[in-house]
C-alpha cells in the first residue's frame, strides 16, 4: 500500500506496424503510442523487390524482422495498417486482385490488418501538422510502372490521376495536371514522393520545363523530393491519430465483406478530416520557446537546466530516431500568457550575468562585451531583414464576356467613347532580301546517235523520200537528214537487182541505245519491207545521254513562300521599331504584299540553285494603349457588379472581322474578363507582421472575399518560418483566383 504512494504504474505501449505497399517496394514502420493517442515512429525499413508478389511478401518479411528488433521484451507486432497508392482503390475500397495480395501477405507474416490509409491523404495530413497549415499542393507519387497526381487546396483533396509511366515522366505529369479541368489555378507548391530513386533528376528536368506555358500556374511552381522515409511515416502518424485509441474494437478482417477498406479507411478519412480543423495554438509555440512545460520542473532533479543538444539529423532511416516524432499537441502551461510576446519584449527579458575571477584583465571583460554586443546587433538585424514572406489570398472570380463591335478611325484625334471611335494610325514598312534553295526538277540532256544507211528499191519504180522520213530498227526511230531518190530495181534473166543508194540517217532520241551496230536491218515506218528496206554497213555513234538538275515550277513556289515569310516577320519587327512605347499594333491588320520577285532561273533551266530577290511591303493599324484601355473600361464598366474589379493585363481580347473604308476600319472584339472582389491590401502588411501563421490565416479567412490563404516564408531558420517577419516591407500580398 505504501509503494502505491511513491511508485505510479508503468504506462503501457502498444506498437504497431505501418506497411507501404508499392508496385516496387515496401517501406515498413514501427509506431508506439500510449493510451492519450501519442504516438512516435521508432524505427523505419525500405526494401525493394522485383517482379513477383511472392518477393514482395519476401521484403515486406525482411522489413518487419528489421524494425521489430527494437521492441522491448516480451512484445511482438501483431497489427498493422497498409499505406496504399490511390490505384490500388476502388471508391473508398481495396480492388479485388489488390485485396487477395493483401490477405496472402498478412497470413504470411501473422498479422491482424488494421486498414489501410491512402497515401495521397496520409501525406497532406503529416504536412499539415509539420508546417501548421492546411496544405494547397500538387503531389507527385512516382514508381517505376505509374505515376499519380494529387491536388489540394487548402486541405481539400481535388482527386488524384493515375497514369502509366513513360520515358518522359515531365510530360505525363503535365497530362495529368490537364485532367484537372475544374481547377482554374493549380497549386504553386509541387513536392515528389515515390520509391523511383530518380526523384532528384526529375526535380531537375521539371526545374527545366516551361510550367506557365504548359499548364495553368500563376507564376512557376516551387518543386522539392520529400525525404525519402517521409511517406511512410506519414502513413503511421495518420494511422495513430485515429486507429490505435480504439483497439477495442473487432479487428478488420480483410475477407470480411466490409474489408479493410471500409471499415478503417472512413476512419482514418475522418481522423485526417478532423486533424486538420486543429490549428497549432501560438501561446503554447511561444511557452515552449521559453521553457514552459506543463507538470514539469524544466530547472530537472539537481537545480540545473537540463538541455538536449543530440539535435542533429538521422540520415539512415533504418536507426531508431532518438527524437521520435510525436503526434501529441504540446502540453500548455497551466496559466495562460495574456499578452503577445513581441521580440522587443521577449529581449527585454534577457539578461546576462557574467562571474568573472577578480583578476582578470578589464581589456578581456571590454572584449567579450563587445562581442556579445554585436552579436546581439547582428542577431537584432538578421530577425528584422531576412525572413521574407509572399502571401498568396484566394478569391472566387466572376466571368465576364462580351463582344461589341468598335471603330479605328485615322482621322479621330480621341476616344469617342459614346460611339465606340478609337484614333488609330496606319504605319509601311518595306523589307528587302533574297534566298537561295536547292532545284529538285530533273531532266535528261545528251547527243543523237548519226550513221551512214544503203537504202534497197524492191520495186521497178523509181522512188523519192524526203527528209525527216523515219526509218525504225526495233523500237529505235531514226529520221532521213537529206531528201533521197533512189532508182528503180532492173530485171535480168532469172534474177532481179535492187535499186540502192547510200544516205545519213539520225536517232530521233538521244542516248547510247541508237549506237546500233552493222549490218542491223531496217525499214521504212510506214512502207513494207518486201518493197523498200535498209541496211548499215558501219556501226552508228555519237548516242551520249546524262541526268542533270533543272528548276521546277514547285522550286520556285517554295523559294516564294519562305522567303516571303521571312521578309514578313522582318517587317513586323520593323513596325514594333517605328512605334513607341505606348503604341500597340493590331496584329489582325497586318497585311502584305509582294512588290517585287525576281528569279535567277526560269522553269526547265539547268542548274542545281535557284535564287530569289524579293521586296514586301507591309501595312498595320496601330492604337494608343491608355486609348484602348479608356474605350474598354467605358464598355464594360456598365456589366461590373459592385464591389468588383477586373485586371486588364488578363483580359483576353481577341478581334475577328475587319473591315476597311476610307480610313476607317470596324472590327468586332470578343471580351473575355476575370472579376475579383475589391480587396484594400495596402494597410495588410502591418496588420500580419511578426503574427504566427495560424493568425495570419485567421484574419485573412475573416476578411470579406477571400476563400482561401498560401503562405511562403523564407527565413534562415525553421522555426522562424512558423511567424510572419515582423518588418511589414519584407511582406507581399498577391491576389489570385481558385
Amino acid at each position: 500500500m505504501l509503494e502505491g504512494l511513491f511508485h505510479h504504474k508503468k504506462e503501457e505501449k502498444e506498437y504497431l506496424c505501418a506497411l507501404l505497399v508499392s508496385e516496387d517496394r515496401i517501406d515498413a514502420a514501427i509506431l508506439e503510442t500510449g493510451k492519450d493517442g501519442s504516438g512516435n515512429v521508432l524505427k523505419v525499413s525500405i526494401k525493394e523487390y522485383l517482379d513477383s508478389w511472392d518477393n514482395a511478401i519476401n521484403a515486406a518479411d525482411a522489413a518487419v524482422t528489421e524494425i521489430e528488433d527494437i521492441l522491448p521484451e516480451g512484445k511482438e507486432l501483431t497489427k498493422v495498417i497498409f499505406g496504399l497508392f490511390p490505384e490500388w482503390l476502388h471508391e473508398d475500397r481495396i480492388k479485388d486482385t489488390y485485396l487477395k495480395k493483401l490477405k496472402q501477405l498478412t497470413t504470411s507474416l501473422s498479422l491482424t490488418p488494421m486498414g489501410f490509409v491512402e497515401l495521397p491523404l496520409a501525406i497532406e495530413h503529416l504536412l499539415h501538422r509539420d508546417e501548421g497549415t492546411q496544405q494547397t499542393v500538387v503531389l507527385v507519387g512516382v514508381e517505376s510502372k505509374h505515376i499519380t497526381v494529387s491536388l489540394f487546396k487548402i486541405g481539400k483533396s481535388c482527386g488524384s490521376v493515375t497514369s502509366e509511366r513513360t520515358e518522359n515522366v515531365t510530360t505525363d505529369v503535365e497530362k495529368a495536371l490537364g485532367s484537372f479541368m475544374d481547377v482554374e489555378v493549380l497549386p504553386s507548391r509541387v513536392l515528389l514522393y515515390g520509391t523511383s530513386g530518380e526523384l532528384e533528376k526529375l526535380k531537375d528536368e521539371m526545374l527545366n520545363y516551361p510550367w506557365q506555358k504548359k499548364a495553368n500556374f500563376i507564376h512557376f511552381p516551387r518543386i522539392e523530393v520529400l525525404k525519402n522515409d517521409f511517406s511512410v511515416k506519414a502513413v503511421a502518424i495518420a494511422s495513430s491519430s485515429e486507429i490505435i485509441p480504439h483497439t477495442q474494437e473487432e479487428h478488420a478482417d480483410l475477407d470480411s465483406s466490409s474489408s479493410a477498406a471500409e471499415i478503417t479507411n472512413n476512419r482514418v478519412k475522418t481522423a485526417l478530416e478532423n486533424e486538420k480543423q486543429k490549428e497549432p495554438d501560438e501561446v503554447a509555440e511561444i511557452a515552449q520557446d521559453l521553457g514552459f512545460i506543463k507538470d514539469k520542473d524544466v530547472t530537472g532533479e539537481n537545480g540545473k537546466i537540463e538541455t538536449d543538444l543530440t539535435g542533429e539529423e538521422i540520415s539512415n532511416v533504418e536507426a531508431v530516431s532518438e527524437l521520435a516524432e510525436n503526434t501529441s499537441e504540446l502540453p500548455l502551461p497551466s496559466r495562460k500568457l495574456e499578452k503577445k510576446l513581441s521580440l522587443s519584449c521577449i529581449l527585454s527579458k534577457l539578461t546576462f550575468k557574467l562571474k568573472l575571477p577578480r583578476n582578470t584583465n578589464a581589456l578581456v571583460i571590454v572584449t567579450i562585451l563587445i562581442i556579445l554586443i554585436i552579436l546581439g546587433a547582428a542577431g537584432i538585424f538578421a530577425y528584422w531583414s531576412l525572413p521574407y514572406a509572399q502571401i498568396t489570398l484566394l478569391v472566387s472570380h466572376q466571368n465576364l464576356n462580351q463582344t461589341e463591335r468598335i471603330t479605328v478611325d485615322l482621322k479621330a484625334s480621341s476616344v469617342d467613347t459614346r460611339n465606340k471611335v478609337l484614333p488609330g494610325k496606319e504605319i509601311n514598312v518595306e523589307s528587302k532580301g533574297t534566298k537561295s534553295i536547292e532545284t529538285s526538277g530533273k531532266k535528261t540532256i545528251g547527243e543523237k546517235a548519226k550513221g551512214e544507211v544503203t537504202i534497197y528499191n524492191k520495186t521497178l519504180n523509181t522512188k523519192q523520200f524526203k527528209k525527216g522520213t523515219i526509218i525504225i530498227a526495233g523500237k529505235l526511230k531514226f529520221t532521213l537528214d537529206d531528201d533521197t531518190k533512189i532508182a528503180s530495181a532492173s530485171e535480168n534473166v532469172g534474177s532481179l537487182s535492187y535499186g540502192t543508194v547510200n544516205t545519213s540517217i539520225t536517232a530521233v532520241d538521244i542516248g547510247t541505245a541508237a549506237n546500233i551496230g552493222p549490218g542491223t536491218e531496217l525499214a521504212f515506218a510506214d512502207l513494207p519491207t518486201n518493197l523498200y528496206s535498209a541496211r548499215n554497213e558501219k556501226a552508228f555513234s555519237g548516242g551520249t545521254s546524262k541526268e542533270v538538275a533543272v528548276v521546277s515550277r514547285d522550286d520556285q513556289k517554295s523559294a516564294r513562300d519562305k522567303l516571303q515569310k521571312d521578309l514578313e516577320k522582318q517587317a513586323q519587327q520593323n513596325l514594333s521599331q517605328k512605334i513607341t512605347a505606348s503604341e500597340k499594333v493590331l496584329s489582325e491588320s497586318i497585311k502584305s504584299k509582294i512588290s517585287k520577285e525576281i528569279f535567277n532561273k526560269e522553269v526547265g533551266e539547268e542548274g542545281d540553285q535557284l535564287g530569289l530577290e524579293m521586296t514586301v511591303e507591309v501595312t498595320a493599324l496601330t492604337y494608343s494603349q491608355s486609348d484602348f484601355l479608356q474605350l474598354l473600361d467605358s464598355v464594360v464598366k456598365e456589366h461590373i457588379p459592385p464591389n468588383y474589379e477586373y485586371k486588364a493585363d488578363e483580359a483576353d481580347i481577341s478581334v475577328e472581322d475587319i473591315t476597311a473604308k476610307d480610313g476607317v476600319y470596324s472590327l468586332t472584339i470578343d471580351m473575355k474578363l476575370k472579376l475579383y472582389p475589391k480587396l484594400d491590401t495596402k494597410d495588410l502588411p502591418k496588420k500580419l507582421a511578426g503574427k504566427s501563421v495560424v493568425e495570419a490565416t485567421e484574419l485573412l479567412r475573416a476578411t470579406t472575399n477571400v476563400s482561401g490563404v498560401e503562405f511562403n516564408v523564407n527565413a534562415p531558420l525553421e522555426s522562424m518560418k512558423k511567424s510572419l517577419p515582423i518588418n511589414p516591407q519584407k511582406i507581399s500580398i498577391v491576389i489570385t483566383s481558385l
